[in-house]
């Protein structure tokens, strides 16, 4: 039900102002696991943003099921994976960290 929510609700939103959506949505993008079915729900509320998280991210080289998505006048300038340790081994968390920098394209006025 969450996805097909999600969809009407960003597009409503589109064109607004430039948008960041973030979250756990226990997908790997492309799809490498799952129900097809999810995965294409995901793709299609996600339309119009560029998923900045898909594929490996580095320096782990691993696929992430938390995806950072972007749309409007954004552009990433880095996507990378955070170990999901602390300096003493500690797991802060069963999902590595995903960071992303950004860089705003401001238009006229």
């Amino acid at each position: 039900m969450f996805l097909e929510q999600l969809g009407p609700a960003l597009q409503a939103l589109d064109g607004l102002r430039p948008l960041i959506v973030a979250g756990d949505f226990n997908r790997r993008m492309p799809r490498s696991w799952g129900p097809h079915s999810s995965y294409e729900k995901l793709e299609a509320a996600m339309t119009g943003f560029d998923i900045v998280t898909r594929g490996s991210l580095p320096p782990l080289d691993a696929m992430t099921i938390d995806h950072v998505a972007i749309s409007g006048a954004l552009s990433p300038t880095d996507v990378r994976a955070l170990d999901r340790r602390d300096a003493s081994g500690k797991a802060r968390s069963d999902h590595f960290g995903v960071l992303v920098d950004f860089e705003w394209h401001a238009g006229p006025g």
